[in-house]
């Protein structure tokens, strides 16, 4: 028997005949999700580069304790660190947020007062911009905000079918996402959250947004459902292929991530543990479960570089600084460890520290991101 047919029999299993339930009345679609608005709420570590005014040439290190309402462009906070003549600074911290430009005011002691607008970045994890205060100081700000506890993507394995049905009248296709438990853990639970939609190549858009959010499935306990309408590319689809839409449901506090193109069947992703640092390097130990033949996981480590500021702009670049791939069996797991290449051992030698992302991605789809700080091997 091929992999494709084993699996389809697995995906029988593990979502309860499915395809038998797509053959009746699909639900609703889920309440359109829309992508989630930047979010300034945190703590920010904080450097002014002084270039104009007494403090000229020095960087001075400030904390910004910020707060921003689910729904508001509106900020506030409180600011503490050194103020360019030197003394304690303590203060409050007025602004709003208008897509990445984050205008800001504070207000110290003894009358002082600064401004800037800053650019955050598309990750929403530091920014870049300008201060200017009352005492006719100006310069280069830059911030980078501390991680905020993480609500873990849970380590219960998901599955996920796409089906896309063809809506004869209008030519779009209703394309319904369908999640289930695949662990074999008791009591199974009703997946929670949201699926996005891909169309693969860019061949076709969605209406009105990419994104559903599940809902629990009439008639079949322990599966979640949501539908998008996608309309296809000018000339349609040909006859006998595949639409090309993948699904990705997005993890919940219980249950991991996984995705799938339309018409494949299931596809169940793996998980991973969270990361440590090693020797000059990281490693996680990833779990393949039940249910298929494989897992084919790369484990990637990466930092953002930047190069020298010449304006209120600073150059980036993502490096990666260490890969590993590897295949784990359905049902075992595989610790793997990820060392610096040459990239990764020069920047730490120029660094002595270096804080790295570590992803896990498998079938396209990243199932874990993490934070590691990495640090040279210990000599004798």
């Amino acid at each position: 028997m091929s992999s494709r047919s084993k699996r389809a029999m697995t995906t029988a299993r593990v979502l309860g005949g499915l395809l038998a339930i797509a053959a009746l009345t699909l639900p609703a679609a889920g309440a359109a999700s829309a992508a989630p608005e930047l979010n300034v709420t945190g703590t920010w570590n904080a450097v002014y580069h002084c270039e104009v005014g007494s403090c000229a040439g020095k960087s001075l290190m400030a904390t910004l304790a910020l707060t921003q309402a689910a729904g508001s462009n509106a900020v506030a906070g409180k600011l503490t660190g050194t103020a360019p003549n030197g003394e304690a600074l303590e203060g409050t911290i007025t602004g709003s947020l208008a897509g990445h430009a984050l205008t800001l005011e504070g207000v110290g002691t003894k009358g002082y007062t600064a401004k800037g607008v800053e650019t955050i970045s598309e990750d929403g994890l530091d920014w870049t911009g300008s201060y200017e205060d009352s005492s006719s100081t100006r310069g280069l700000f830059t911030a980078v905000r501390e991680a905020p506890p993480v609500t873990a993507v849970g380590t219960r394995p998901s599955a996920i079918q796409v089906l896309c049905n063809l809506v004869v009248a209008s030519g779009d296709f209703t394309c319904t996402a369908q999640v289930g438990d695949a662990s074999e853990a008791k009591p199974s639970i009703v997946p929670t959250g949201t699926v996005k939609f891909l169309a693969i190549g860019e061949r076709g858009v969605f209406t009105p947004t990419e994104s559903c959010a599940l809902v629990a499935t009439p008639n079949s306990p322990n599966v979640a459902s949501c539908s998008v309408t996608y309309v296809p590319p000018t000339g349609g689809i040909p006859a006998g292929t595949p639409v090309p839409v993948s699904g990705t449901y997005e993890g919940d506090g219980t249950f991991a991530t996984s995705t799938v193109q339309a018409g494949e069947g299931a596809n169940v992703s793996p998980t991973a543990s969270a990361a440590s640092a090693v020797s000059e390097g990281a490693s996680t130990t990833v779990t393949c479960p039940n249910g298929v033949v494989s897992c084919p996981v790369t484990v990637k480590l990466s930092v953002v570089e930047e190069g020298k500021a010449v304006s209120a702009k600073v150059k980036r670049r993502t490096v990666t600084i260490g890969s590993k791939a590897a295949t784990i069996a359905g049902g075992t797991k595989k610790k793997i460890t990820v060392s610096l290449n040459k990239a990764g051992k020069r920047l730490l030698a120029r660094h002595h520290h270096l804080s790295a992302r570590l992803e896990v991605i498998s079938f396209g789809k990243v199932v874990k991101k993490q934070t590691v700080q990495i640090k040279p091997r210990h000599k004798g």
